[in-house]
């Protein structure tokens, strides 16, 4: 079978957060492109090497490790399209962007192996050659959580994805998105600057950590809601809109958490917020990324917007529905 895609070898450093992981897990933690199971396939098949030497999936990552990866040939059978219906956003001969319902994963991995988000892009796109030169996460360009919707982007080509993979990078999109969480902020906007690690007694967390990686998230108040508790006390929850300026894992929810204002429906980062999402009968984390200006290629600037989801606006009107007349 004809590969898909190939790259020239990469040089990968490890930074004092990486410390302790697995290889498999670092190595599909900084490879975007490729699954955690491609990943250890290529581990296996001696891909990957420290100082010369072939290494196992397990090896725990060391201070001051450097690694080469030889990307492997991905074949077409490494992931199944699939017949799923997209909510198609926009689609010209080089893009395609989608706004991403809640509970779909975007690639295939443990215990998700269909019905992700590239499954379904390949089995909408199998019939343009174009994409067959695309990795095997299907030429998504970037990512959103499982229980995050919202707009997608992705690329049709090779060289379209690394167009639009450069921008994310460098920071030149703009991206929004509509928030829902417990509290009223004291300010109605605000620039949250505070580095974002790993977690280091729950590695699948990440949280605000002094050596972490720069993370910055503006925040706008767009309305606050005001109900009652049995006690009598105010219970308050906002709308924000949020837009982060660099792109860590769960940024948004860690940010946010920190602040004191937990995003409703989030089991992760915002224990406090339990008892009222499960009163308001929230299935999700109230998330949204509903705004995305990029360039795309032969059009340049392009803005994407789409609504408030019907699922965070049912969450409104339950809570308004509380409110004391």
């Amino acid at each position: 079978m004809a590969p898909l895609f190939v790259r020239k070898n990469m040089i990968i450093k490890v930074e004092e957060e990486n410390i302790g992981l697995r290889l498999d897990q670092f190595l599909s933690q900084k490879i975007e492109q490729y699954s955690r199971n491609q990943i250890k396939k290529s581990i296996l098949q001696g891909l990957v090497k420290k100082e010369g030497e072939t290494l196992e999936p397990d090896y725990h990552i060391q201070e001051n490790d450097i690694f080469t990866f030889e990307p492997p040939i991905i074949e077409s059978s490494d992931l199944k399209p699939e017949k799923i219906d997209l909510d198609i956003i926009y689609e010209d001969q080089k893009v395609l962007v989608v706004n991403k319902k809640v509970g779909m994963v975007m690639h295939p991995g443990a215990g998700n192996w269909e019905g992700t988000l590239a499954n379904a892009v390949l089995g909408r796109l199998k019939k343009q050659s174009d994409i067959l030169k695309t990795p095997l996460r299907a030429g998504i360009v970037h990512r959103l959580d499982k229980d995050t919707s919202g707009i997608v982007v992705v690329a049709k080509d090779d060289q379209t994805l690394e167009f639009l993979q450069r921008q994310f990078r460098e920071k030149i999109t703009v991206k929004k998105y509509y928030a829902l969480v417990l509290g009223k902020p004291t300010s109605d906007e605000g620039i949250i600057n505070a580095p974002i690690g790993r977690h280091r007694g729950f590695r699948k967390k990440f949280t605000i950590l002094e050596n972490g990686k720069e993370a910055i998230t503006h925040y706008k108040v767009l309305e606050t809601f005001s109900s009652f508790s049995v006690t009598n006390d105010s219970i308050f929850i906002s709308l924000l809109e949020v837009s982060p300026k660099t792109g860590r894992t769960h940024q948004i929810r860690v940010h946010l958490s920190k602040l004191g204002y937990p995003i409703l429906g989030d089991q992760v980062y915002g224990r406090e917020q339990t008892r009222i999402s499960k009163s308001l009968g929230i299935k999700r984390q109230m998330l949204h990324a509903y705004y995305l200006k990029i360039n795309l290629p032969e059009i340049g600037e392009k803005e994407f917007q789409i609504e408030i989801p019907k699922d965070m606006e049912e969450v409104i009107s339950r809570f308004k529905s509380q409110i004391r007349k």
